[in-house]
C-alpha cells in the first residue's frame, strides 16, 4: 500500500482525518487551515469525499477550498491584527507608510509625499462623504491603510469609487492586504457605492492584481504609458467590481 493511501482505524486516510479536524474544530495555525476554517461547515460531508482517494484528491480539495474561501471574502489576517476606521492619531504612521511608496516605487504616481496635514484633510474629506478610511493595526502599530475615494469629480460618477491600499514593507505577506480590501469592499457598499475601480501600475503589480481578482475584480483595461516616474514610462491596469 502506498504511504499516501494509508488508512487509520476509522477507515479514513490521514488526509481525510486532517480535513475533519480542520472543518470540525482545531484548525491548524497556518493560512491553509484558516482558509479551510472560513468555509461553511455544512460543506464538510460533501467535500470530504474528495480526500478519500489520496494525495491527488487532497490537492484538488485544498484548491477548491481556497477558491471558495477567497470568493466568500474571508481574509486571512495576522494574529493580533485588527482593521478599524482611521483616526487623526493614525495619520503620522499613514504618511510614513505612503512616503516609502512615493519615493521608492511606481505604485503611486505621487512624486511629493503628502504631509500629515494633507492626510488630515483627506481623512476629513472622505469621512465627510461617508466613505471608508481604514487602518490595519498590529501590536499597537499602524502597519497599513486603505480608503475609497470618488473615482471622478463629475456628479454622474457619484456611485463609483477607487480603492487605495498600502502596507508597511515589513507587514507584507501576512494577509493584511486581504483583510483591508475585504473590509473596504464591505464598507464601501454600505456607504452606497455601486462600483469599485482599482488602478494598478504595470510594474511589480502581480500581487496587487492577484489580490483584487481574489475579491471579484475583473480586468477592465490597460492604459499604455500614461505615467512617467523615476525615468520610466508606466502603464496602468484598470480592474473593476460591482458592489451590488
Amino acid at each position: 500500500m502506498h504511504a499516501g493511501h494509508h488508512r487509520g482505524q476509522d477507515g479514513a486516510p490521514p488526509a481525510a482525518r486532517l480535513v475533519d479536524a480542520v472543518l470540525l474544530g482545531g484548525a491548524p495555525h497556518d493560512d491553509g487551515g484558516r482558509l479551510l476554517a472560513a468555509l461553511d461547515r455544512r460543506q464538510h460531508a460533501h467535500t470530504r469525499a474528495l480526500c478519500l482517494s489520496g494525495p491527488v484528491s487532497l490537492f484538488l480539495y485544498f484548491s477548491i477550498v481556497k477558491l471558495a474561501a477567497m470568493r466568500n471574502e474571508h481574509p486571512v489576517t495576522a494574529p493580533g491584527a485588527v482593521v478599524r476606521p482611521a483616526t487623526p492619531a493614525d495619520l503620522k504612521a499613514v504618511a510614513e507608510i505612503f512616503t516609502h511608496y512615493v519615493l521608492h516605487t511606481v505604485a503611486t504616481f505621487e512624486e511629493t509625499p503628502p504631509t500629515v496635514a494633507d492626510w488630515e484633510r483627506r481623512l476629513a474629506d472622505l469621512t465627510g462623504r461617508g466613505l471608508p478610511f481604514l487602518v490595519a493595526e498590529s501590536e499597537g502599530t499602524v502597519v497599513g491603510f486603505a480608503y475609497a475615494a470618488p473615482w471622478r469629480p463629475k456628479p454622474a460618477y457619484r456611485y463609483t469609487v477607487e480603492d487605495t491600499i498600502y502596507l508597511a514593507p515589513e507587514a507584507t505577506g501576512r494577509g493584511l492586504g486581504a483583510a483591508l480590501l475585504g473590509a473596504l469592499v464591505t464598507e464601501s457598499a454600505r456607504a452606497g457605492a455601486r462600483q469599485m475601480i482599482a488602478v494598478v501600475a504595470d510594474t511589480g503589480s502581480d500581487a496587487s492584481r492577484a489580490l483584487h481578482r481574489r475579491f471579484g475584480f475583473t480586468d477592465a483595461g490597460l492604459l499604455t504609458e500614461v505615467g512617467h516616474k523615476h525615468g520610466r514610462r508606466i502603464s496602468t491596469y484598470l480592474l473593476q467590481r460591482s458592489l451590488g
